[in-house]
């Protein structure tokens, strides 16, 4: 379990290390961040020098015990082989016995190891398998093929944490056609706001609806599809600059990507 938490937590850190490097930069924290990603690493090494240390040790054990039946059979049936009261083929058939004994405990020995390396990884997928959705979709949501695009906040309330809300109580109608702009210091609740247009997260109060329906009732897919985002942080796939255009859309003909 510390092995598989240990190499979880030093991804964790590579990752966001990497990702926020032009934060890390911006603030000249390289150092704060290497003596973090060291710290985890020293941890982890202790974790795997510890597991090697108990592997060797049962490997040893086996090997020991190996050696003793070896040494035990060739010097009791030797014995017997000179006193007379076995012949030299039965010795060897008890010398092949006893490794059809010991080969499969030296085996088990082995697996043991691979298989503490591949809970380690099987722990870390079952944990993101069971993960429950932030946005579930109602079983009985219902299809929207085109929507009008009439957005109202109705008392809309939500926080990351529960007890410390990013945006309280919002009133607001947008009509289609209509253009408005949210303005604000960073940690209003900009970016949020379109978030739960989209049911990245669910309100923990009041309601989002479009065209009249409440976007909890609406199929998450139709939702999705219908709304252009332009994110923060540009994302370009593999392909070509139409195919980028026409992501949520891979159908769209030439015409529309132009126009877009």
């Amino acid at each position: 379990h510390k092995y598989g938490q240990g190499w979880s937590q030093l991804g964790i850190r590579l990752n966001e290390s990497l990702h926020g490097i032009r934060v890390v930069k911006a603030f000249a924290q390289e150092q704060r961040e290497v003596a973090a990603f060291e710290k985890t690493n020293d941890r982890l090494g202790e974790i795997c020098v510890r597991t090697a240390r108990n592997w060797r040790l049962l490997w040893s054990t086996m090997s020991l015990f190996s050696g003793i039946g070896i040494v035990v059979i060739w010097y009791c049936g030797g014995h017997e082989v000179l006193g007379d009261r076995m012949s030299l083929g039965e010795l060897m058939a008890l010398y092949a016995y006893m490794h059809l004994v010991y080969g499969p405990m030296e085996w088990f020995a082995e697996v043991n190891s691979w298989m503490t390396r591949a809970f380690a990884g099987a722990e870390r997928i079952f944990e993101i398998i069971d993960t429950t959705p932030e946005a579930y979709e109602d079983p009985q949501a219902v299809p929207v093929p085109r929507m009008e695009g009439r957005v109202v906040f109705d008392g809309v309330t939500f926080g990351y944490d529960k007890s410390k809300p990013v945006v309280h109580n919002i009133e607001l109608e947008v009509e289609p056609g209509e253009m408005i702009g949210l303005v604000g210091k960073s940690g209003v609740g900009k970016t949020t706001t379109v978030n739960l247009v989209c049911r990245f997260y669910d309100v923990d109060h009041g309601g989002i609806s479009i065209d009249g329906t409440d976007i909890r009732r609406i199929k998450l897919s139709d939702l999705r599809r219908q709304i252009g985002v332009v994110p923060q942080d540009p994302v370009l796939f593999s392909g070509t600059i139409a195919d980028n255009i026409a992501y949520g859309d891979p159908d769209a003909k030439i015409e529309a990507i132009m126009d877009a």
